[in-house]
């Protein structure tokens, strides 16, 4: 799924998408791969949960309402009332409008995750926009903090991903 093949480019840049003169905002494409390495056995961290979703607003639908619904269902079935210990959430998001909007409304809606001592990071803001390469990068750094963490990941198709990696104990 790269972005950055002559297609991709004609397309991001067709709908405005590129980062320009005009738009210093928009994302700049770069070119990622991701590889985690799962097991059964003890390691430096612990993926508790995960679960997807999938948007039902459209991208293109210009009386679409505000996007997030899906995302913070995602989260909902990540983090339980009782599960204490987030401390950072990693987001893939951009920029993009949409993207705003998203996690405007998950923050908005969980208020927890805006809590004092919750750390958000965005790792684009690193990396540059990398499409499904990004979501993967954002749980390896995930796996590397002290505390509990919430990945959270979205795509132009509408799926969402959401996600709790924590540090093991020795």
């Amino acid at each position: 799924d790269s972005l950055v093949t002559p297609f991709m480019l004609d397309y991001l840049a067709a709908q405005g998408l590129l980062r320009d003169r005009l738009s210093p905002w928009n994302a700049i494409p770069s070119e990622g791969a991701a590889c985690l390495l799962m097991s059964r056995e003890p390691g430096p961290a612990q993926v508790l949960a995960c679960a997807t979703m999938q948007e039902t607003q459209s991208l293109s639908d210009p009386g679409r309402g505000l996007l997030g619904r899906a995302l913070c269902a995602a989260v909902d079935q990540v983090l339980s009332p009782a599960m204490a210990g987030i401390s950072e959430v990693f987001s893939d998001s951009t920029v993009e409008r949409w993207r705003s909007e998203e996690l405007g409304v998950v923050r908005s809606e969980r208020p927890r995750l805006s809590a004092e001592g919750v750390s958000w990071r965005y790792i684009t803001q690193r990396t540059g926009e990398m499409g499904a390469a990004t979501g993967l990068i954002s749980m390896a750094a995930a796996c590397h903090q002290r505390a509990g963490a919430l990945i959270l990941s979205s795509d132009r198709a509408g799926d969402r991903a959401a996600a709790v990696c924590l540090p093991v104990q020795v």
